[in-house]
Formats: C-alpha cells, sequence, structure tokens
C-alpha cells in the first residue's frame, strides 16, 4: 500500500473503533445510567469501557497501520501529521520555494510562518484526553477540533498502546522547533552553507568571496595587474571551479553589469549569503 492509502486506512480504522464501541453501548440505559466520569468516587462507566470496549485489540491494529505508515511515508517522501521530521522538512521546503511571491513581498519566512500557525494551531490539549473522554461525548470533539478524525488515531495511540515516548508527538515538536529557528535564521538556506552537503553554485561562492572583500582587494593590488581572466584563474585553485567557470561572474562584478551572471541579481540570495557571513562572525568588506 502506499502511503497515502496507509494513512488513509490509519484514519478509517480509528473512526470505526470508535464508532464502533459507542454502538455497542448505543441502546444500553444501564450503561448511560451508570455515575459519569465527574463521579470521582464510584467511575463505573470507565470500569465498563475498559472491561467490555477496550479488550477489541483494536488499539493494536491502530499501533501496526501506523508503524507501517511511517515507513512509507519515508520511502514515499508522504507528509501527515504523525511523520518524521526530514519528512516534514522536505515538505516546508517545497511549500515555501512555490508559496514565496516576491512581487507580493512574500517570502520563504512568511510561509515557514504559516506552516508554524497551521501546526500550533492544534490543540495538543485533546492528546490529554483519552479514548474514553472522546467516547462519552464524541460530537463535541468534532465540533471542537477541525481536525479531529485525522487526529483521533494519536488518541488512540498514545493511550492504549501505551506509548511512553510517543514518535508522533517527539516529531511534532520537533517540527515546530525547526519552523522556529528557520523563522529567526538559524537556519540558513542550506545551498549557502558551505558545511552543509548540498553543493554551493560557483556563483555562489564568487559572491562570498566578494562580499568579503577579497575581489575588491586582488583588483585593487596594481602590482598584480589583475584582469577577470588572472583572477578567475588563481580563484579557481581556492574554489575548487574550472576559471572558465568562475569568470563570467567576476567579470559581471568588476564591469558592474547586470547580466544573468552577476549573482548581485538574486537579492534572496544576496541576503542569505550576508546573514550567513553575519552570524559566522565575518566583517563584510563589501556592500552592493
Amino acid at each position: 500500500m502506499t502511503a497515502e492509502e496507509l494513512h488513509n486506512k490509519l484514519v478509517t480504522i480509528s473512526n470505526i473503533t470508535l464508532e464502533n464501541r459507542l454502538e455497542k453501548v448505543k441502546n444500553n440505559y444501564d450503561f448511560w445510567e451508570l455515575p459519569d466520569k465527574g463521579d470521582f468516587t464510584t467511575p463505573c462507566k470507565k470500569k465498563y469501557y475498559s472491561k467490555h470496549l477496550q479488550n477489541d485489540k483494536s488499539a493494536e491494529d491502530i499501533k501496526s497501520v501506523y508503524m507501517d505508515l511511517l515507513k512509507a511515508s519515508f520511502e514515499d517522501n508522504y507528509y501527515f501529521f504523525g511523520c518524521v521530521l526530514k519528512v516534514a522538512i522536505n515538505h516546508y521546503e517545497k511549500r515555501a520555494e512555490e508559496e514565496k511571491n516576491p512581487v507580493l513581498g512574500i517570502t520563504k519566512k512568511d510561509i515557514y510562518q504559516t506552516l508554524l500557525n497551521e501546526l500550533e494551531d492544534i490543540d495538543t490539549n485533546l492528546f490529554f484526553d483519552t479514548p474514553f473522554d472522546v467516547f462519552l461525548d464524541p460530537e463535541d470533539y468534532k465540533e471542537s477540533y477541525p481536525s479531529f478524525s485525522e487526529l483521533l488515531p494519536y488518541i488512540f495511540l498514545h493511550w492504549e498502546c501505551y506509548l511512553e515516548n510517543p514518535i508522533w508527538l517527539n516529531e511534532y515538536h520537533k517540527k515546530k522547533e525547526y519552523l522556529k529557528d528557520k523563522i529567526n535564521d538559524s537556519y540558513t538556506e542550506q545551498s549557502l552553507d558551505i558545511t552543509t552537503e548540498e553543493k554551493t553554485t560557483a556563483k555562489q561562492k564568487v559572491l562570498f568571496l566578494n562580499e568579503l572583500g577579497i575581489i575588491d582587494y586582488l583588483n585593487n593590488d596594481k602590482t598584480q595587474k589583475m584582469n577577470p581572466n588572472k583572477m578567475s584563474n588563481l580563484l579557481s585553485k581556492v574554489t575548487g571551479e574550472k576559471p572558465s567557470t568562475l569568470r563570467p561572474s567576476i567579470a559581471a562584478i568588476l564591469d558592474d553589469n547586470p547580466t544573468k551572471n552577476n549573482p548581485y541579481i538574486d537579492d534572496e540570495n544576496v541576503e542569505n549569503a550576508r546573514n550567513f557571513l553575519n552570524r559566522k562572525g565575518y566583517v563584510l568588506k563589501k556592500t552592493n
């Protein structure tokens, strides 16, 4: 089954479990006349629930589907509320890239804030309620929580599978921290961090060198008689890029030519580079 199919199955099983338990006592007047949960001295309904309803092994089925879903989600890169952080990051980055709009002034940070709001709109107090609490008044829960049907599996996982350190809850907190860090600039664009696995482009390397004043220094040193060709040959030894790859960007900067080869035509790229260097404690020598 695909991750999406497993997710649908997880939600369906959870909601059917609740409906089946409700159906079993729907016309059982003796049950509904038992003291309610507010009467802590005689929690008869809860005892009945545990003895006659909770032993249907449905929670174990929910747990089994959820564990299969976690694996499939990772393989299919499928995002859902209970997925792991790595899958969520792919989802967040895709949305940020697709939904940013320079014309309207919508930045990636704005999208990260929207994503964080969506997570924080999920009232996690819901997960402190037990399946028994939900069972007593399911309509109230459905009215109070718009995404109740999709969140119900995690109530069962928490309380009836006895997961003391539930994966979904740990990953929920990790996702929130990740988005907060993105918003607060603790995470830069990974393509601009030369310590990450994602390769920094030649144009970005030229941008870094210019922001640090290195290109200006070489260009203004009359003893070296620099030109774009000589500078490209020299900096290729430092950057590991071919001189022919570096030359267009270096020439565009030296000529102050706003062509596609000039790294300064991408405002977001420039801002991210400067933020990265500032956070690392470098003093910028060049400001365009």
